[in-house]
């Protein structure tokens, strides 16, 4: 039975920069929204790509009756909400930062919402030793918790039912539309070995978040009939597709943490990732998969998994227990309850 937590006398408002579009910072947010109801702490869910959000905050504020704590994500965005609601600053802050604002935005200055942060989480240890390097100062308010990672419901629907063949060898690449996301990278690489094995597919699932860049994507969409893009799907039916697919890639450029291949990795799929901060650490090269430099590299990856059927499901298997042991959602929420009950005793 999970531990219920009602000497937490504050009430804790989640800011999230976006919950309109299927992001990792909404499934993060709604996770820990969750869990925090589930211990019996009072928590809000607010996003910044409401236009109410100033007012939702203030009538929260208004009619709580205990003094609230907010849990923002990301630097950059928290930044922005500072700059439009000053009183903020009143209010204990608890920062995740959630992988752009640490890889993306080096270039600008966080100092002030990390110096208001009471802690600041990161989801590696890598980001810690960077981040403290950077502000000595802040060392001692940095905490590591790895994101808890929540299987997707599978409904049971076959292939079939997905309008996918047997024979398939299905690549699936689940992620918004973005630069960052690198995603032509897994699209030219598998172009390449596409030539060799007709049989294989890709399968892209994601919002479209950058017009420009999504021009590019569609164009080979539209070309290439092996691969094939499904657009935004609601989290909570996405374990189908995950649990049909034969192998999970992220090609980013940069990650917080993979969330979508740790899904689909919980589901027994083994993983090629690019070799990147927020990637490098989440598994241990050719036990849970494969990690990968380049495009060459990520061919012969996904050829590699062709060719080798049971070495895919060696380390998916392998890449299903390494998530269900480490990655658990209910040890995340107690890290950062026992963090709010510090917040508390110190105010």
């Amino acid at each position: 039975m999970l531990k219920k937590y009602k000497g937490l006398g504050k009430e804790v408002i989640l800011l999230t920069p976006f919950y309109s579009q299927q992001r990792g910072n909404k499934i993060t947010a709604s996770r820990l929204w969750a869990g925090y109801r589930g211990r019996g702490v009072k928590a809000y869910l607010v996003s910044l790509d409401d236009t109410e959000w100033i007012f939702k905050i203030r009538d929260i504020l208004k009619n709580t009756n205990n003094l609230a704590v907010l849990h923002g994500f990301n630097a950059r965005y928290m930044m922005n909400a500072l700059e439009r609601m000053p009183e903020l600053k009143k209010l204990p802050l608890l920062l995740t930062l959630t992988g752009t604002d640490i890889n993306e935005d080096r270039g600008y200055t966080f100092y002030p919402v990390l110096s208001w942060a009471s802690y600041i989480v990161v989801f590696q240890a890598y980001f810690a030793h960077g981040l403290s390097k950077v502000y000595p100062d802040l060392k001692e308010k940095i905490r590591i918790i790895p994101q808890g990672v929540k299987i997707p419901l599978v409904e049971g629907k076959t292939r079939r039912d997905l309008g996918w063949e047997e024979k398939e060898i299905v690549f699936i690449l689940p992620s918004g539309i973005r630069p960052v996301k690198n995603i032509m990278l897994a699209v030219k690489a598998l172009h390449k070995v596409y030539l060799s094995y007709p049989q294989i597919r890709l399968v892209i699932l994601g919002p479209l978040i950058d017009e420009d860049y999504g021009k590019e994507v569609l164009k080979a969409v539209k070309e290439y009939s092996w691969i094939r893009y499904l657009g935004e799907i609601e989290h909570e039916k996405i374990g189908d597709y995950l649990a049909l697919s034969d192998v999970v890639i992220n090609c980013s450029l940069s990650e917080g943490q993979p969330q979508a291949a740790l899904e689909a990795m919980g589901l027994g799929k083994p993983a090629i990732l690019t070799a990147v901060p927020g990637n490098l650490g989440v598994i241990e090269d050719k036990k849970e998969g494969l990690y990968v430099k380049n495009l060459d590299e990520l061919a012969r990856a996904a050829a590699f998994f062709v060719e080798n059927p049971e070495e895919k499901e060696r380390m998916g298997k392998n890449a299903k227990e390494l998530v269900r042991a480490k990655y658990r959602p209910e040890w995340e929420i107690d890290q950062y309850i026992k963090l709010l009950q510090e917040i508390e005793n110190c105010s």
